[in-house]
């Protein structure tokens, strides 16, 4: 269909983000606390790949190599790099991580090794809080610093979680110096026509003080794409502005408030082809499968707040709050399995209204002293989240009259036409209603302690949880009342974690540590008796590694075995689990990044991740099979070799290995090797003003693959070759 609205934007938008590329006053903010520096390479001010900050691994002032916990950075620098729209390639970029396809574009399911990453509870955090709603957009790249990736179990800060980590995603802060940049980035897909391909992005960022005071500062940032791809009927529209203000009111106090509105308008593509055969069969590029008119329109809406109070020189105040609310109406054909001998399926029309609404009050106190010879960094408090959920849908193939069953379609020659998608909820009767609340209370205990005599770092932290998860459903699939049919659970647990850091000597460490965790389980789960699943999921997670530093790098290897007890497993008839399952996954990782010569920045990230479902149940047939859409091998790297004052030369790689497409092992989505090349030249336009101008090519030898999946009926193509031409206006004034 065409787009069925506008979003606030008009060709005049355009103009002025031209226009702002040549105003003298455009300065990109990098040098202040809180964001990364600059180097000089050449003369060039380049931002680094390596950045040894996390806000959210314990809530406390300190570097990554005081900490035994294994946490990937995505900088400012890689983001960059990387300049793509979307944080599901961002946060691929440590290679623990994989993204599967879902029922729209934007529908992503995150594990981290291995493990899925909550939506609904606590797995995805916003500047260390929790952000919830499924399906939702999650942050644009214009307003992120970096990317923390928080390897393990990690929930004693934050409730329950899974064991594989959580990813928190870490805004650009105001700086009280005047700083502006623009960046725009056009380009398309090489699919042999030129027009649905075409993209174009722009983004903005503007930060200082606000007036002549020095009390008040402020950054605003905006993200705005008007894109197709390679497909047809596919388009995007995203528009992303994020304000926050900053108030130091005191020396020792400090207010922050953060706004953030994503509206996004695509097509929710969910399927590009089937299996025949138990091979992903593939069809021409451009090939559509659903309705001309499917439709998806999804709106976040984010507000925090945060208060930093010294009370002495060692006790301090922290307190944050946040509310987010995420709403989509979509309206998608295209869910189907295996076509028959000539190729007709026929399709099944998805129409869904998701709201969802978080809250979020953390309170802590942190002490900062010493007690002989042990310095302490410590912080004790509580904190509180909800999560308020309602999904709305509708299907075809289950109701032939209201709506009619969409027309079957052959995948060799589709012929697409527009279909009668819900579109008022109000006087089109749904055929499944869903509510849930997920609440978590609790209360964190922990202490970062040093013992200088013996070069060690111990971190001791203890969290009591509670969780509550109440599911109500009001019609079945079927659209029979099921008003009674409910899926509640209360729990408690203890959740402790324990490590150490040896420095060998200023530059080689050793670390070690120990976390559990536990989930209650979501959504209305049954067993095979039709009981409702009510027992939490446990976890816990041992790990070792060795790190290495010099002045501008780092290295770290390190292995992991990780065990979730007591998981809900799917036994492939809808809503209906195996309990007491046991699941494992074990792993070597590899990170790398800094400066390795004076002309030469390195980034790269391997995992090696071992899965298996060790106990799947009754009559599991999942039982021995590794887990869906994990790769067993995993490797992304970037190189930047700068040539000389002006040109700079990069290269990108991704590789996985082949994996599961879903769980019970019916086929494989392949592997795949993407290549990339950047050439990109910095002009000084005067002392103060950096003129980026860069090319380049995504998917060099325009490899056919395929995005990680975990069902059939979400197979999606991967990118073809691409040819992008970035152009920005950097100034520095500090």
């Amino acid at each position: 269909m065409s787009k069925r609205h506008a979003l606030p934007h008009t060709p005049g938008f355009f103009a002025i983000a031209l226009l702002t590329l040549g105003l003298p006053s455009i300065v990109l903010a990098q040098n202040e606390p809180g964001e990364m520096e600059e180097i000089l390479v050449h003369g060039q001010r380049v931002v680094p790949l390596r950045d040894t900050t996390s806000s959210a691994a314990t809530l406390i002032d300190a570097d990554l190599r005081e900490l035994p916990l294994n946490i990937s950075v995505i900088s400012r620098g890689l983001i960059e790099a990387v300049n793509t729209p979307t944080t599901t390639d961002l946060i691929e970029q440590s290679a623990s991580v994989n993204t599967t396809t879902g029922h729209a574009a934007t529908a992503n399911g995150i594990s981290i090794r291995g493990v899925t990453v909550s939506q609904e509870q606590n797995g995805r955090l916003k500047n260390g809080i929790p952000f919830y709603g499924l399906d939702a957009p999650i942050a644009d790249p214009s307003a992120l610093e970096r990317i923390e990736v928080l390897k393990g179990a990690v929930g004693l800060l934050y409730g329950a979680a899974q064991p594989g980590g959580v990813i928190n995603y870490v805004y650009r802060q105001p700086q009280s110096e005047a700083a502006y940049s623009a960046r725009i980035t056009g380009g398309g897909y090489d699919t042999g026509s030129i027009g649905a391909s075409d993209v174009l992005r722009a983004e903005l960022d503007a930060t200082g003080a606000i007036g002549s005071s020095d009390v008040f500062s402020y950054r605003f940032t905006l993200g705005y794409e008007d894109s197709g791809n390679w497909q047809d009927y596919y388009y995007l529209e995203r528009l992303a502005p994020t304000l926050q203000v900053r108030a130091d009111i005191t020396d020792r106090t400090s207010i922050q408030v953060l706004a953030e509105y994503i509206e996004l308008d695509t097509n929710p593509s969910p399927l590009d082809t089937v299996v025949i055969d138990g091979e992903i069969e593939e069809l021409d590029i451009e090939t559509y499968l659903g309705a001309t008119n499917d439709f998806s329109e999804e709106v976040t809406e984010q507000f925090q707040l945060a208060l930093e109070h010294r009370l002495t020189d060692e006790w301090g105040l922290l307190v944050q709050g946040g509310w987010n609310t995420t709403n989509r109406d979509m309206g998608n054909t295209g869910y189907f399995f295996n076509a028959n001998p000539e190729g007709f399926v026929r399709p099944i029309a998805f129409d869904q209204r998701r709201n969802s609404e978080g809250y979020y009050l953390g309170a802590h106190l942190t002490w900062a002293g010493v007690t002989g010879d042990f310095t302490h960094k410590a912080l004790m408090g509580v904190n509180a989240s909800e999560n308020d959920m309602q999904n709305v849908n509708g299907f075809s193939t289950l109701s032939p009259g209201n709506p009619p069953f969409a027309e079957p379609v052959n995948i060799y020659d589709p012929v697409n036409v527009p279909y009668p998608h819900i579109t008022n909820y109000n006087n089109s009767p749904p055929f499944a209603i869903q509510e849930w609340t997920y609440t978590d209370t609790g209360l964190n205990l922990q202490d970062l302690i040093t013992y200088e005599p013996w070069n060690l770092n111990i971190l001791l932290g203890l969290r009591y949880s509670r969780a509550e998860y109440d599911a109500v459903s009001s019609t079945d699939h079927n659209g029979a009342d099921a008003s009674g049919v409910t899926s509640d659970s209360d729990d408690d647990a203890w959740i402790p974690r324990v490590g150490l850091v040896w420095d060998l000597r200023e530059d080689v460490s050793l670390f070690v540590s120990y976390g559990e965790s536990f989930a209650p389980t979501s959504g209305a789960q049954r067993d095979v008796n039709g009981n409702p699943i009510t027992d939490p999921e446990r976890g816990e997670q041992l790990e070792a590694g060795i790190r290495y530093f010099w002045d501008d790098g780092g290295i770290t290897l390190s292995a992991y075995e990780l065990t979730k007890f007591d998981v809900a497993v799917p036994t492939g008839f809808p809503d209906i689990s195996n309990v007491n399952g046991e699941q494992r996954s074990r792993g070597i990782e590899l990170d790398v990044s800094g400066r390795i010569s004076d002309v030469f920045d390195l980034y790269l990230s391997y995992a090696y991740t071992d899965t298996e479902v060790v106990d799947g149940g009754f009559n599991a047939i999942s039982e021995g099979l590794p887990f869906a859409a994990v790769p067993e091998n995993a490797l992304v790297f970037w190189g930047f070799w700068y040539i000389n004052d002006t040109w700079s030369l990069g290269y990108g790689l991704d590789y996985q290995d082949s994996s599961l497409g879903d769980a019970f092992g019916s086929f494989e989505v392949p592997e795949r090797t993407l290549h990339q090349l950047r050439l990109n030249s910095r002009w000084a336009l005067a002392d103060d003003i950096q003129l980026d101008v860069g090319l380049e090519v995504r998917n060099l030898t325009d490899e056919t693959w395929w995005r990680k999946t975990s069902s059939q009926v979400f197979l999606k193509r991967g990118e073809p070759r691409g040819v992008f031409a970035t152009v920005s206006v950097n100034t520095n004034v500090f």
